[in-house]
């Protein structure tokens, strides 16, 4: 769970480090031994991480997620791990 994420005042993704299930959101399960930008469509307004996933609030208000989905933790339905920021339907 070591690693480090990073929202720039240009609102771009910066990683760094621990890597495990695809939660840095770059596409891959690679660590990162250097500051790695992800390319992420979404200008992130705020970034959570906790243990084997990362959350990113858009500026749009939408949620992402990446990391470990395999108990269906996004609620999008799908049980698939893949390393990429997915979208998160939030319902009232």
């Amino acid at each position: 769970y070591k690693s480090l994420i990073i929202k720039t005042s240009s609102n771009d993704i910066l990683v760094l480090g621990d890597n495990g299930w695809g939660k840095l959101g770059d596409g891959t399960d690679a660590n990162k031994t250097t500051i790695t930008p992800v390319n992420f469509s979404i200008k992130p307004s705020q970034i959570s991480a906790c243990g084997t996933n990362t959350f990113v609030v858009g500026t749009d208000n939408s949620l992402w997620a990446a990391g470990d989905n395999a108990y269906g933790t996004y609620g999008n339905g799908l049980k698939t791990t893949d390393g990429l920021f997915k979208f998160v339907k939030v319902t009232e």
